[in-house]
């Protein structure tokens, strides 16, 4: 039996920003961790949608929202929502924000890695400033690799700076190809 889904207009979302599977993974752990955080938070009742960001990272790759939805699919009962064109923080918001425009939304629970909730809070203030004053963050587990956390030391000053900086992100994009 499919679960029941809520038709009322939801006034409040969750997103889970995606994360590229390390090597040949289908699915990065920390990213599976977040879907899971937000089933937690969709249960009927404590949210209207859920939103699932992450274009293809690799050439011939799933996009990472499509992987995520797979993952979930038969995990919650509220709508999911895919976001399958960004390939950085800056668009997975920018592309949410157009997304999530034709149901006015009131309050976004960002769900990601921790170490990457300073930069996602920063970028939301930044470029969806309507939600920002009532944005929440979650996470589910972090497997704390260390190239990870360089780059997002590196990215958060430029975040400040220009949140669609493209330069800082084909550069680090070339030294941790494969982190």
């Amino acid at each position: 039996m499919p679960p029941v889904v809520n038709t009322e207009k939801p006034h409040s979302a969750v997103v889970v920003l995606g994360k590229k599977p390390p090597g040949d993974a289908e699915i990065h752990p920390d990213f599976a961790a977040n879907l899971r955080a937000a089933a937690e938070l969709v249960k009927p009742g404590k949210s209207g949608l859920l939103v699932i960001s992450g274009g293809a990272t690799r050439n011939g790759r799933q996009p990472e929202a499509q992987v995520g939805h797979e993952y979930l699919r038969q995990r919650v009962a509220v709508p999911i929502l895919l976001e399958t064109d960004s390939r950085t923080t800056a668009e997975n918001i920018v592309n949410v924000r157009r997304l999530l425009e034709p149901y006015g939304i009131e309050t976004v629970t960002f769900v990601t890695s921790a170490y990457h909730v300073r930069r996602t809070r920063l970028l939301v203030e930044r470029l969806w400033p309507a939600v920002a004053a009532t944005a929440s963050y979650e996470y589910g587990q972090d497997t704390d690799r260390w190239p990870e956390r360089l780059i997002n030391v590196v990215y958060l000053p430029y975040a400040a700076i220009d949140p669609g900086n493209q330069t800082i992100v084909r550069f680090t994009r070339r030294i941790f190809r494969n982190a």
